[in-house]
């Protein structure tokens, strides 16, 4: 049911734990170019220092991705997406949306679905087609999305 006719079935994966997420994020890492619609104080509950670790590595060039980064409108998020344009990744927020639960991250063929609740999981969906037809969505929130000042 999940594919068409003369086309490749998506790859889709869930993960648990918070151990596989990291290396999901990770992995993510090693993508030339990501679009992160996040909430990073969502991230820093479950794993707490990640944003100043992954702005310590992009600084040391230990990560070389070119990203977008998406967050709802919130002091913290405006925080962190300030210290995270340091790093020269671009950065914007959404000013009518105060937090997410989710964080989403669309690179190279795949999609990372990241709920950020009491009890994290990740879903990841490896699918070319997929990507490209949700790629505008993720743009149109992107132009809506204001730079921070």
């Amino acid at each position: 049911t999940l594919r068409n006719k003369g086309q490749r079935r998506p790859k889709i994966t869930y993960h648990e734990n918070k151990e596989n997420i990291w290396k999901i994020y990770e992995s993510i890492n090693l993508a030339s170019e990501t679009f992160f619609m996040s909430s990073y104080e969502r991230i820093e509950k479950h794993f707490p220092g990640a944003t100043q670790k992954w702005i310590d590595d992009y600084l040391k060039r230990r990560i070389h991705i070119k990203g977008k980064h998406l967050v709802p409108n919130s002091p913290f998020e405006l925080d962190a997406i300030k210290k995270i344009s340091i790093t020269g990744q671009e950065v914007r927020y959404l000013p009518e949306i105060k937090s997410f639960d989710m964080d989403f991250s669309l690179y190279d063929n795949k999609l990372a679905l990241t709920s950020l609740e009491e009890e994290p999981f990740i879903v990841l969906i490896e699918s070319e087609s997929l990507v490209n037809s949700i790629r505008p969505i993720f743009e149109i929130a992107w132009e809506k999305g204001k730079e921070i000042k």
